[in-house]
């Protein structure tokens, strides 16, 4: 225990704060980096350096966000038990049952996506498909992850048909082999 304290009180000769001041800050700021920051008079950036370097920065960080997870938490859980308006204990049990309850089969219903694509007949459409895609996802129609499954999609499809393309050449130049290898009479 004294050498983590050592460890955490100890900085490095060119480092303006000690881990255990920025731990502090964190602490101060219910982990929150820029409040850090703003109690040490540094950038943000400079929390995160630490967090980054110094493994008990990272540790103390996990553990205050955790029990910041475990106040709000139980805000939630006394809402649904106490509270006397019932549009505000609904909500509060809605949303815990969709956050914690998913191992129950509560939680969001899986979304059906609904968007357009153009036609794929072809490997030549694939293109089209694509931009539709991307636009999608500039137009916000869809989110960026929905647009790499929906790529995903398209490149399957462009797949099989360069599959069935390729299958048809092959049978096509069978044919031709086999008709020229036959004896002529």
């Amino acid at each position: 225990m004294a050498r983590k304290k050592r460890e955490a009180a100890a900085r490095r000769p060119h480092e303006k704060f000690s881990p255990a001041q920025v731990i502090a800050a964190l602490e101060a700021s219910a982990g929150i980096r820029l409040g850090a920051a703003q109690v040490l008079r540094c950038s943000p950036t400079t929390v995160t350096n630490y967090v980054e370097r110094y493994p008990d920065v990272k540790a103390a960080l996990a553990e205050i966000l955790e029990n910041r997870l475990d106040i709000a938490e139980g805000v939630i859980i006394k809402r649904i038990a106490d509270d006397r308006n019932p549009a505000v204990q609904s909500n509060a049990a809605q949303f815990y049952l969709k956050m914690m309850g998913a191992s129950r089969g509560y939680g969001a219903a899986p979304r059906v996506l609904k968007f357009k694509l153009p036609d794929i007949d072809g490997v030549e459409d694939v293109p089209r498909a694509l931009s539709a895609i991307r636009a999608g996802v500039t137009n916000a129609e869809i989110t960026p992850e929905q647009g790499r499954q929906l790529s995903d999609l398209v490149d399957i499809h462009r797949r099989a048909l360069v599959d069935v393309e390729h299958d048809a050449r092959l049978v096509a130049l069978e044919r031709t082999l086999s008709s020229n290898a036959a004896p002529r009479h």
